[in-house]
């Protein structure tokens, strides 16, 4: 059972398999291993960040009418308009990485504050089309969406290589594990009505008339839906690095070299719960960090990045809790959000 008394299991087999992972990764890539590079040749320091900051997106649960997922039957969106979040960060590098090549590494914590992030929309597409099928936009509801837990780790590590003048390119490995539950409750249905026996042959058994807006809104009151995604990302990515005085902007762009996905939804009302497993997803993130030194050892710093993952697509796990019967059918999840902060940086 992954639900207990209601709340979701925190993913710990998940935040191991990272931190096992991850620094064996980075070492295949170059960023543990530093040929020729003495580390007593320029001063390494020590820092710490403490940053507050908000995402600004979605999360997507998907199913599929068949194994070539190229058709939605249901959509679940849960937004994150906005999830605010605090956070702590360490780091470790050069005192001045434009003076000679280098090994940096870096950490980031961040959890969430509980709260209410927009709202979720769940759509079904069994709505009656004119050539007999049952693909048009059936059934339509709307709830408030609640943040319950965010937890994200990101790990970094690589080597730095000064490009003349004030710029540094900067090559590394990493991984990140991000884990969200949210709850759907209250809100209205809209559902079309269903015609049975409408099908023409060999379409799926269940058929509605189309959505639209003028259906009625029925009221639903308490908690609907819970549903859970965990995120175990690893990533190479390639930054660049400029700075003038007191001033410095930071570019980089990390892109996926192996995806995990495990999503979890219960229907409270119906008693069934979706357990979805999924790997080789897409992720990219671009992000610029432009941060300025206010006194000798204090930096503050303003970050902005856009976290894309995509096709998480697979099996999922049907369990009927009331009658424990199971079955399958073809799930995703997606997820999509920026990710604006700020940040103090003391340097040890």
């Amino acid at each position: 059972m992954i639900f207990h008394n209601g709340s979701p299991s925190f993913p710990w087999r998940l935040v191991v398999l990272f931190l096992c992972c991850a620094p064996g990764l980075v070492s295949a890539a170059g960023g543990l291993v530093l040929p020729g590079i003495p580390l007593g040749g320029q001063p390494y320091r020590f820092s710490l960040s403490l940053r507050a900051g908000l995402l600004s997106g979605a999360a997507y649960e998907e199913v599929y009418r068949s194994a070539e997922r190229d058709q939605f039957l249901s959509e679940l969106t849960w937004e994150v308009k906005p999830l605010y979040y605090g956070g702590v960060c360490l780091e470790f590098g050069q005192e001045n990485p434009r003076l000679r090549a280098g090994f940096f590494t870096r950490l980031d914590l961040k959890t969430g504050l509980p709260g209410v992030t927009g709202v979720m929309e769940d759509r079904d597409w069994l709505g009656r089309t004119a050539d007999g099928g049952n693909t048009g936009l059936s059934h339509f509801s709307s709830h408030t969406n609640t943040l319950r837990q965010f937890v994200a780790l990101d790990f970094q590590a690589g080597l730095s290589f000064p490009l003349g003048g004030s710029f540094v390119l900067r090559c590394l490995g990493g991984g990140s594990a991000m884990h969200l539950y949210w709850e759907a409750s209250d809100g209205y249905t809209q559902y079309g009505m269903s015609l049975s026996g409408a099908l023409s042959p060999g379409v799926l058994d269940d058929v509605h008339e189309l959505w639209s807006p003028s259906l009625p809104k029925v009221p639903v009151y308490g908690l609907g839906i819970s549903y859970v995604q965990d995120w175990v990302v690893f990533h190479l990515g390639l930054g660049l690095g400029y700075s003038r005085g007191p001033w410095a902007v930071d570019l980089l762009f990390l892109g996926s070299v192996l995806t995990f996905c495990r999503d979890y939804d219960i229907h409270h009302h119906r008693d069934i719960e979706f357990i979805g497993f999924y790997v080789l997803a897409f992720f990219g993130e671009p992000s610029i960090r432009i941060s300025r030194t206010l006194i000798p050892g204090l930096e503050a710093d303003l970050a902005l990045s856009y976290r894309w993952l995509e096709k998480a697509q697979g099996k999922a796990v049907i369990n009927y809790l009331n009658t424990g019967a199971k079955g399958e059918n073809y799930g995703g999840a997606s997820y999509a959000a920026f990710d604006l902060s700020l940040g103090f940086r003391v340097t040890l």
